[in-house]
C-alpha cells in the first residue's frame, strides 16, 4: 500500500497493461507526466504523449491486457546520496587544509582544525542537500542512518592529524600532506617504514620509546632545552651502497619542517648519506659518531674546547657524512691544528669529483642554504665541512 508520504516521493502513475509476453514481462502504456518530470534523467521527459515500458509481473496477480496498474518510478537517488556522503568529507578536508594553510601558515594546530572542520561542514551540507532533494527516501537512508554516517565521519576525522611539511623561513614554501593516526607513539619498524609510500615522517612530539633512548645521553639531566620544543623525524635516504635506508634524527621544532623538506628533496635526487642514526646509539659521544660517518642533529653539548653551547644542543644544526667532511681547525700560521674526526684527515681537501665531500657546487649545499641554513665550510676558522646550522632571524 502506498502512503501519502510515499505517493509524494515516488509519484505513482496509472498505466494500462497492453500485453504480457512469454518471458513474464508486461508491456505497460502510460502518459509521460509528473513521473518523468521528477526523474529528469533523460530528454524524453520533456516531450508530451504516451510512453511504454516493460516491467516484471507476479504470476499470482493474474494480470491481463486491459488491466490498470500503478506504476511507481523511483528517482535515481541511491548513487547520488552515497557518492555525496562519501566524497564530501574528502573534498571538505582538502579545502579546509588549504584554507587553514594560507590563513595560518605558521600554526599547524589551526591548520589541522580547519581541515577537520571543513570535512564536518561538508558532511552536514550533504545532509541538507539530501533532505531537500529527498534522496534519502529513494536511497533507503533514514534520518538515523544519516546521523550515524555524519557522526562516524566526524569521529574518524577528529582522530586524524594532518602533518604539514614546510619551509619556515621567508622563502617560498613547500609542503606535503600526510594523514596518520594521532598517536605519536605509533612507531613502525624500519622494514614497515621502508615498505610504506612515505619518504619522511615528522612527529609532533618525541615518542616515549625514543625519549628513553635519549635520557641521560643526548638529553642529560641538566638539559636546558625543553622536550616539548624538540621534534622526532624519520626519513628515507640512499646509502653509499645505493640502497634505500631508514634514518632518524631529533631537531628543534622551528627547523624540523625545513629539514624534512630538505631530506625529501635529497631522497628524490638519490643523494647518498651513509647512515642517519640518533647520536645516543654512540652514547652521545660526538667523536665516535663522526668516526662512524653518522649523520646526526640534536645533542645537548658544548662546542668542542669551549663552554658555549653548540647549535646541536639547541637542535638547530646537523652534521652530514662527517667522516668525509671533517671539521678542521687552523693555527695562526695556517697549519692544521686539529681535525675532527682525525680519521677524516685524508678528506680535508674539497674534491668536487667525490660526491661524499660537500662543496659549494653540491646539491646538498644549495638545498640547505636556500632554506635558511649556513654552512660551516664557509667559515674562516674552523672549516666545519660537515656542519649546517639554521640562522634565526634575530641572529
Amino acid at each position: 500500500m502506498n502512503t501519502p508520504e510515499t505517493d509524494k516521493i515516488y509519484r505513482p502513475e496509472t498505466g494500462v497493461v497492453i500485453s504480457i509476453g512469454e518471458d513474464g514481462l508486461a508491456t505497460i502504456s502510460l502518459s509521460r507526466t509528473k513521473a518523468c518530470e521528477f526523474c529528469g534523467q533523460c530528454s524524453v521527459s520533456k516531450e508530451d504523449g504516451m510512453m511504454t515500458l516493460k516491467a516484471e509481473t507476479n504470476p499470482k496477480e493474474g494480470l491481463k491486457p486491459g488491466d490498470q496498474v500503478a506504476v511507481i518510478k523511483k528517482p535515481a537517488a541511491q548513487i547520488k546520496a552515497m557518492l555525496l556522503l562519501l566524497l564530501s568529507p574528502l573534498l571538505g578536508l582538502v579545502l579546509g587544509l588549504f584554507l587553514g594553510f594560507f590563513l595560518f601558515p605558521q600554526q599547524e594546530t589551526k591548520q589541522a582544525l580547519f581541515s577537520i572542520a571543513g570535512a564536518i561542514i561538508a558532511v552536514f551540507i550533504s545532509f541538507v542537500i539530501i533532505r531537500i532533494k529527498k534522496w534519502h527516501k529513494g536511497a533507503g537512508l533514514t534520518i538515523t542512518k544519516l546521523t550515524v554516517l555524519i557522526l562516524s565521519s566526524a569521529l574518524f576525522l577528529s582522530s586524524c592529524k594532518v602533518e604539514k611539511v614546510r619551509v619556515t623561513d621567508s622563502k617560498p614554501q613547500s609542503f606535503s600532506v600526510g594523514l596518520k593516526t594521532s598517536n605519536d607513539d605509533f612507531f613502525p619498524s624500519d622494514a614497515k617504514f621502508l615498505e610504506s609510500t612515505e619518504t619522511s615522517r615528522l612527529y609532533a612530539s618525541i615518542p616515549d620509546s625514543i625519549f628513553k633512548r635519549m635520557e641521560g645521553k643526548s638529553f642529560p639531566k641538566d638539559c636546558q632545552v625543553k622536550k616539548e620544543d624538540l621534534r622526532y623525524v624519520r626519513v628515507k635516504h640512499y646509502g653509499f651502497d645505493g640502497q634505500v635506508h631508514a634514518g632518524e634524527f631529533v631537531a628543534d621544532k622551528r627547523v624540523a619542517s625545513s629539514l624534512v623538506f630538505i631530506f625529501d628533496k635529497l631522497f628524490e635526487q638519490k643523494y647518498q648519506i651513509e647512515k642517519i642514526k640518533l647520536i645516543d646509539d654512540y652514547d652521545a659521544k660526538d667523536e665516535d659518531s663522526m668516526k662512524d660517518n653518522n649523520t646526526s642533529a640534536f645533542c645537548y653539548r658544548t662546542i668542542a674546547g669551549k663552554d658555549k653551547l653548540s647549535k646541536h644542543a639547541l637542535g638547530l644544526a646537523i652534521d652530514i657524512n662527517p667522516l668525509y667532511n671533517p671539521c678542521v681547525s687552523y693555527n695562526k700560521d695556517g697549519s692544521i691544528k686539529k681535525v675532527e674526526p682525525e680519521e677524516g684527515r685524508p678528506y680535508i681537501e674539497r674534491d668536487a669529483s667525490d660526491p661524499r665531500r660537500i662543496t659549494k657546487d653540491s646539491p646538498i649545499y644549495k638545498l640547505f642554504t636556500e632554506n635558511g641554513f649556513i654552512w660551516g665550510g664557509d667559515w674562516n676558522n674552523p672549516k666545519d665541512y660537515q656542519h649546517f646550522e639554521y640562522k634565526l632571524d634575530h641572529e
